[in-house]
């Protein structure tokens, strides 16, 4: 490789680390807009297509397993959105003693549980009753 070479590659990593950390600012800023609209009960989750789309946001990213509560009042709208549990690459256990105290300490009047599989493309898995045997 010649001289030249490595410092166009060496700049092409510069470049692609600032635009990481460029896309990083702006998702931490969406991060704080919905956690301020969730804060003051303004952001509903009228569809799943909105559940979708906010879980997405929250869960994208990781690289862990995390097991997710979304804390809803009689308009569904959100109260909180806590990582109540956190795992490995591969896991992550849940206990329900844990999620049904968080639940009544937020009078809540329903819960959304969501729980994201870490992979290379990563899509959150929506539960809705019982949580997968793996």
């Amino acid at each position: 490789m010649t001289t030249r070479s490595r410092k166009m590659a060496k700049r092409t990593r510069s470049t692609a680390s600032l635009q990481i950390h460029e896309d990083d600012a702006i998702i931490t800023e969406a991060m704080n807009i919905l956690e301020s609209r969730a804060t003051y009960r303004t952001q509903t989750l009228g569809s799943p297509d909105d559940l979708k789309r906010y879980v997405r946001l929250r869960l994208n990213g990781l690289e862990h397993e995390v097991f997710t509560c979304i804390y809803l009042d009689t308009r569904h709208r959100i109260i909180a959105c806590e990582e109540l549990f956190r795992g490995t690459i591969d896991g992550c256990s849940v206990h329900p003693r844990e999620v049904a105290k968080a639940a009544l300490a937020h009078n809540a009047s329903a819960v959304i549980f969501t729980h994201n599989h870490f992979r290379r493309s990563q899509s959150p898995a929506m539960l809705t009753g019982a949580l997968p045997a793996d």
